[in-house]
């Protein structure tokens, strides 16, 4: 594939096709992933183990 963009003339379809490619794996992906549910969070409000590892790193996750 990269062989044959490199030769296309027009950068903008070099960009455009994995683009494409992309989109068509990707957004069928995520619409029908299904949604897990959370568990809920202790009680005291303390996480432990892998638990509190999850928490405390999700946000660099996403």
């Amino acid at each position: 594939m990269t062989a044959v963009l490199a030769d296309h003339p027009s950068w903008r379809a070099a960009y455009a096709v994995p683009a494409g490619i992309l989109a068509v794996v990707t957004v069928p992906a995520h619409a029908f992933a299904p949604n897990a549910p959370r568990p809920q969070p202790p009680a005291d409000g303390v996480q432990s183990g892998r638990q509190g590892w999850t928490a405390a790193n999700a946000p660099t996750m996403q």
